[in-house]
This record gives structure tokens, sequence and C-alpha cells, in this order.
């Protein structure tokens, strides 16, 4: 009997780990998918291609791109050379068809000063991933930040206070335990009792 449960758990955890690679495959082809939309458009908005740019930004956000081209190539052109950070897939799975999302951020030091970019692409069923947002500032680089969640991209801060919290508590407890050992030392010290034992006396009677 035992020796079937345990087979059935390690069948069990083969059929996981079995999953859990081929989803990390499939999030790896979409990273790939979708770096290679995210790099090209990079490399056209450097280069001051509008037309090559455009041709890979989503239908929703052409007009916004229009109105952005100039000032974001120029300033693209300045950062140089564009490095990838990290990738955070999203992979949305309804009925029919497929919706995939994917956020990728890339980032450059030049002189001191940062110019990190974030890019959130999408598809639609099996057709290429296209561009719907892009945002280009001068802060250093957040992972947190791509998220559209306000929890998550308020953690940092949120991870501050904690730390400031159990920093104060941890003074507190200090400070009640030097308290407690001089108003109560006997709580904090107790005074060992000496173990008494009783010596057993064996008599013997000599014959008489």
């Amino acid at each position: 009997m035992v020796r079937k449960i345990l087979l059935a758990l390690i069948f069990g955890l083969a059929v996981i780990a079995t999953g859990a690679s081929a989803h990390s495959q499939d999030q790896a082809k979409e990273i790939d998918a979708a770096k290679k939309t995210g790099e090209a458009f990079l490399t056209a908005m450097q280069k001051a291609d509008r037309a090559g740019a455009i041709a890979l930004v989503a239908a929703n956000a052409q007009d916004e791109f229009a109105g952005r081209f100039g000032g974001d190539s120029k300033r693209l052109k300045s950062a140089t050379p564009l490095r990838f950070i990290f990738a955070a897939p999203l992979k949305n799975h309804s009925l029919d068809p497929i919706e995939y999302e994917a956020n990728l951020l890339y980032a450059v030091k030049n002189d001191g000063e940062w110019t990190t970019v974030t890019l959130r692409l999408y598809r639609f069923g099996k057709d290429a991933y296209r561009v719907e947002y892009w945002r280009i500032d001068d802060s250093e680089p957040n992972i947190l930040a791509m998220s559209d969640d306000p929890a998550l991209q308020n953690l940092p801060a949120m991870m501050r206070w904690m730390a400031l919290g159990l920093a104060f508590g941890g003074l507190l407890l200090i400070g009640f335990i030097i308290w407690l050992a001089r108003r109560r030392p006997h709580i904090v010290a107790p005074e060992s009792i000496a173990e008494k034992r009783t010596a057993a006396v064996t008599r013997r009677d000599g014959d008489s």
C-alpha cells in the first residue's frame, strides 16, 4: 500500500515538473518573439526611421506615436547602446482567440544619467507582437514599476516602511527586556535551586 502511494506521488511530481518545463519553454518563446519586435522598434526609433517604427506599433497607439515620434526618436538616439534588463511576460488565455502580452525593460547609463525604456507589447492570436505602449524616462530601472498593479509599484516604499517598523519594534523589545531585567531580575535570570537528593542508606544487620 505504501509503495503504491509513493509511486503515485512520484508520478504526480513528474507530471507537474513536465508541465512546468513546457510552460517555461512557452514563456521563453513569447519573450524571444516580443524582444524581436521591441528591439526592432527601438532601433528604428534611434535611426529616426518613422515608417519602420510605426509598422511595429499597434493600431490603437499609432495616433500617440505620431505626436511623440520626433521627441522620442531624438532622445533614444543619444541613449546608446540600450541594454535589455528584464522581461515580464503575461499570457492571457481566452476561449477564442488567445491574447498575449509582454513587458520589456531596457536601460543605459551615460555620463551618470539613466535612460530607461519600458515597452508593452501585445499580440492577438497568431499575429506578430506590436508595441502598444512605451515610456521613456531618466529614472533608474525599476522592475516593479513595470506592473500595472499599484500595490507592486509601491512595494519598495512599503518595504522601507516595514523595515522601519521592524526596527522600531526591535528597539521597543530591547527596552522592555532591559526594564524587566532591572525591575524583575528573578524573572529574567531565576536563581538556580540546588537539587536535593535523598541518599538511600542501606543498613545491614550483622550476623547475630
